[in-house]
């Protein structure tokens, strides 16, 4: 296999595409036309990710089609789009996929009961192929859902970095590692697997990805795209370069009454977009040490520590492109 992650996304985007669509056909009655639109949509980084550690690790002679990795990959991706509408309600996010979020479109209690029909989707797929899939997802959801609000009603002084760091781990780190560890299991078998190396590699490069999605949201704001407020993981990544406004930022947070003029004056401030890139080649720079310990073929080792690189100029290329 000789493809980059970029072209493999390309080539493999409608495959997992066809998948969710395949599952959607199955339970016409319990997804509306505006349902199945949204889940329809995504850049699919999560489950492309997971077939691409699953073709570069799996045995010649072992066809990826033939593995279980369709299936996990989408289970990934709707466990992904269930968090999303949780995420857009709590961050008061009008849009989602260029649409609106559906907490506006039908209000919070049915995108709620939507949210719990979406997140049943994964544990159909996942337990097709056994319970250790099914707990791998349950655990990881759980980490997504209790880890921030533990970390911060327990310590409510946290530093911003550490706070920012807690959250992206849970809020997007967690389900990138259980791609790229399952993508491991399907290879090598789950009993034999090391899926534990590959997840946390995968949360590293889940990090990556979410500061570049942050730093994409901060340049929209700047540039007065999205309708973005910056009440979401982006507005702690100000708080992290931002030393000397934190309390006042911090108390902005707690009312959700940070302005996106504030927000810009943070971001033109000298040195606070240096210190972004700082902490997201903290993060490839972790990721990469991780590839290091592990034994793989060279070509493999190569194209793998391509792929924080390329997800961060994906994610920020869509600002920067005028996308």
């Amino acid at each position: 296999m000789e493809d980059n992650f970029r072209d493999f996304l390309i080539r493999m985007k409608p495959y997992v595409d066809g998948g969710i669509a395949a599952v959607l056909m199955k339970k016409t009655e319990d997804f509306d036309d505006e349902m199945r639109l949204l889940l329809l949509k995504g850049k699919r980084l999560r489950g492309c990710l997971l077939l691409y550690v699953a073709d570069l690790l799996r045995e010649p002679d072992q066809p990826l089609t033939a593995l279980p990795a369709l299936d996990l990959a989408v289970a990934v991706e709707l466990a992904h789009s269930a968090s999303l509408i949780l995420d857009d309600m709590l961050d008061e996010d009008c849009t989602r996929r260029g649409l609106p979020t559906l907490h506006l479109s039908r209000g919070q209690k049915q995108a709620m009961l939507d949210t719990i029909g979406v997140l049943t989707l994964p544990y159909d797929l996942a337990g097709a192929h056994g319970q250790v899939y099914t707990q791998s997802l349950a655990e990881t959801q759980r980490r997504m859902a209790s880890g921030v609000l533990r970390e911060m009603i327990r310590k409510p002084d946290l530093p911003a970095s550490r706070l920012y760091d807690t959250i992206i781990t849970k809020k997007t780190g967690c389900l990138f590692g259980l791609a790229t560890g399952w993508g491991c299991m399907v290879a090598e078998g789950p009993e034999r697997a090391h899926f534990y190396e590959w997840r946390r590699w995968g949360i590293h490069v889940g990090k990556t990805m979410q500061i570049a999605d942050d730093i994409a949201d901060l340049l929209a704001i700047e540039r007065d795209d999205r309708g973005k407020k910056p009440w979401g993981s982006e507005a702690l990544l100000l708080l992290l370069s931002a030393d000397h406004a934190a309390k006042e930022l911090a108390t902005d947070l707690k009312d959700l009454t940070l302005h996106p003029e504030k927000a810009k004056l943070l971001l033109s401030h000298a040195g606070v977009k240096e210190a972004l890139k700082e902490h997201m080649i903290e993060e490839t720079t972790a990721a990469m040490e991780i590839l290091l310990k592990m034994e793989m073929d060279p070509d493999a080792f190569k194209l793998l520590g391509q792929v924080p690189f390329i997800i961060e100029d994906i994610m920020i290329s869509e600002v920067t492109d005028g996308n």
